[in-house]
């Protein structure tokens, strides 16, 4: 059995509610990983919402690459709160990685940062 502890930090900046990739993990083949992020989100101007809306999350998912195929086993995020009720985040998967997407609000800029821990067994 190996394990590894990956730390990563990712930024993004949205202009609009269009799904954006904040982040991505390549999943080991033949590994099981625990992803857990902690989100910051933090709109620096635009036409609509209010100067210093915010939103945070604690997100969390689980995801298994067997003989290439990555599949997520659940997702959950055990805190949340925005300002604005359409900001969203989501973990899906693309190819052989976990994908962290955001989405914001028309007419906002928004500077998205995630802290993300990874820890994979092989």
């Amino acid at each position: 059995m190996m394990t590894t502890k990956i730390y990563n930090e990712f930024h993004v900046a949205t202009t609009d509610a269009t799904s954006t990739i904040l982040a991505t993990l390549p999943v080991t083949l033949d590994a099981s990983v625990l992803v857990n992020g902690f989100l910051v989100a933090r709109r620096t101007g635009g036409v609509s919402g209010t100067n210093g809306d915010s939103a945070a999350f604690i997100m969390n998912t689980i995801a298994k690459n067997i003989g290439g195929v990555v599949t997520l086993l659940a997702q959950n995020a055990s805190f949340s709160s925005q300002d604005q009720v359409s900001w969203a985040a989501t973990f899906s998967v693309s190819g052989s990685n976990v994908v962290l997407t955001v989405a914001g609000a028309t007419g906002n800029n928004i500077d998205w940062v995630v802290y993300l821990n990874s820890f994979e067994v092989l």
